[in-house]
């Protein structure tokens, strides 16, 4: 029995302590209409903006070397990201190649595939260059799986 009175004691005294607090009047400003207002509470936090993505123009002619021969890119497509276009590598006889290809413009990486099923027929994973006047990178050759080293400018 003795505990239960203490039990409702201790209870009843949570209630009156809950009760009452939170009661006492807070003295609170509000800012008047009129209020100066300093800088800091009016400037607004900027964002910092994104920079834009810019998708490089490769439409046009490519001269340079291929094989440690000299080629020439000649894009005549370009969708956004994805273009098309042909390949010419000068051997004694010249190796024709379409070709189709995609920019990643946040990287400003760039990969083309040959089209025309041959022997020579491969890939190409390379970068241009930020003022979009060069291109570079390495030519893999699906049939023996060997690579070769690419330069082009545009003209």
């Amino acid at each position: 029995m003795f505990k239960f009175r203490a039990l409702m004691f201790a209870l009843f005294s949570i209630i009156i302590l809950f009760s009452f607090t939170g009661c006492e009047k807070k003295n609170e400003t509000v800012p008047e209409k009129n209020q100066d207002v300093t800088e800091a509470e009016t400037t607004k936090v900027q964002e910092p903006e994104e920079p834009e993505t810019v998708i490089p123009d490769v439409k046009g002619t490519w001269s340079g070397k291929l094989y440690n021969r000299v080629a020439t890119l000649n894009v005549t497509e370009q969708d956004s990201v994805s273009f098309k276009g042909n390949l010419t590598v000068f051997f004694r006889e010249n190796i024709n190649q379409t070709v189709t290809g995609k920019i990643d413009p946040s990287t400003l990486k760039v990969t083309m595939k040959d089209q025309v099923h041959n022997r020579a027929m491969g890939t190409y994973s390379g970068k241009i260059s930020e003022d979009s006047k060069t291109l570079s990178g390495t030519f893999t050759m699906n049939s023996d799986k060997s690579t070769h080293s690419f330069n082009f400018s545009k003209k």
